[in-house]
């Protein structure tokens, strides 16, 4: 059956200070910038979602964050150079390492740090979980802020024939009786997170509709150990009875700390099924 839409979804670039496998950030920086043209080649996306850590820009650890200790943003200048590459719209919300207040973060980005995109019969909405304790004074892996449930009710209220993606950097479940029931409604389908650098799917304990935890892996670190940490990118397939979303992975070749080669074939992995008919 074909595809009738499809989304894109990228998270953790860190495109920073550090030079992960020895791969210098510019030329990692192409390599997702081929595979994000390349896969709008093979089959249209309709929009990006890039879900945080872009940077290290406020990081507490080792060289920190290059934001307080210099004045540089590499979030800003990951933006301007991939911009002018990409396909389609996008939307940007931010990481544990953006902690830009949300005037900063608009002329920065042009976007707020919250945000709603949506295709059709669906709507994908960008909540920020790093919210709080923002425009720091000292380096910082800043703060979880919970799901505010009471603004996406306010969402799904003014959406209310629509199908919802939950999209943020994290989630932890507090386990509030609101938050539950939030999360159980029938018209939530899924959430998509990054953070955890890897490309797997979790399931939410039963009260929590068992719903799915979708991971988006990243661009960071990765290790031949683990098929859950490889570089790219993660789709989002709609199709007329039900959703696909696969961990899209390119060809890769990098080095490690002890100069051992990691060689990546390009592959899908982490592929999940969810059919519509189970939401209202």
């Amino acid at each position: 059956m074909k595809i009738y839409k499809r989304v894109l979804i990228i998270t953790d670039v860190h495109f920073d200070q550090l030079n992960y496998h020895n791969f210098p950030r510019e030329e990692k920086l192409q390599k997702l910038i081929n595979q994000i043209n390349e896969e709008y080649k093979k089959e249209p996306f309709e929009f990006i979602l890039f879900l945080g850590d872009y940077s290290l820009d406020f990081w507490q650890w080792v060289t920190k964050g290059t934001y307080l200790t210099e004045g540089k943003s590499y979030t800003e200048e990951f933006i301007e150079k991939l911009r002018p590459h990409l396909p389609t719209p996008y939307y940007m919300i931010a990481g544990n390492h953006e902690q830009y207040g949300e005037e900063k973060w608009k002329e920065i980005t042009g976007f707020s740090r919250n945000g709603v995109m949506l295709l059709d019969d669906y709507v994908f909405i960008l909540w920020d979980s790093y919210g709080e304790n923002l425009d720091p004074t000292e380096h910082s892996d800043g703060t979880y802020t919970p799901i505010d449930v009471t603004k996406i009710r306010e969402i799904m209220e003014a959406h209310k024939d629509k199908k919802f993606f939950l999209c943020s950097h994290y989630f932890i479940p507090t386990g509030t009786k609101e938050e539950k029931a939030l999360i159980n409604d029938s018209r939530i389908i899924c959430l998509f997170t990054g953070h955890t650098h890897k490309s797997n799917v979790l399931t939410l304990p039963e009260d929590y509709g068992l719903k799915k935890l979708i991971q988006c892996g990243a661009w960071a670190e990765v290790s031949t150990d683990s098929i859950e940490r490889c570089w790219g990118v993660r789709d989002v397939c709609l199709y007329d009875d039900k959703i696909i979303s696969r961990y899209i992975v390119p060809d890769n070749e990098m080095w490690d700390d002890n100069g051992k080669k990691l060689t990546f074939t390009a592959h899908v992995s982490d592929e999940i099924e969810i059919p519509i008919k189970n939401f209202a």
